[in-house]
């Protein structure tokens, strides 16, 4: 799921139940520094903006249906030998991948 639709459902859900930052990290024991740094510099969702999606009772699983997810879904089924062993491999393709991905969104922008 997109990092900014994750924060804009969040930022929602705060203003609907007149939550501030403050509220949140009391709620989870989410350092105020962390919360601050999960809203201003999030390039992908990270275990902070589930736990506050779990804390705000935000489903993040809902978004699981489209048809990206499907294709996905498909693609692994395709690719896995039925193993737990080539299922862990898959896996750890798979956040290999986003490790990529998330290096290769930050070249070019200036720090």
């Amino acid at each position: 799921m997109n990092v900014n639709v994750v924060l804009q459902r969040i930022r929602q859900a705060m203003a609907e139940k007149n939550l501030k930052q403050v509220d949140i990290s009391r709620g989870t024991g989410i350092p105020q520094p962390t919360l601050s740094r999960s809203f201003s510099q999030a390039v992908k969702v990270t275990p902070t903006h589930r736990k506050i999606c779990k804390y705000l009772g935000i489903s993040l699983t809902e978004d699981l249906d489209g048809a990206g997810a499907q294709a996905l879904h498909r693609a692994v089924l395709d690719a896995w030998d039925g193993t737990e062993r080539h299922a862990l491999a898959l896996a750890n393709l798979v956040r290999a991948a986003a490790r990529a991905s998330a290096v290769s969104s930050t070249w070019g922008k200036s720090s």
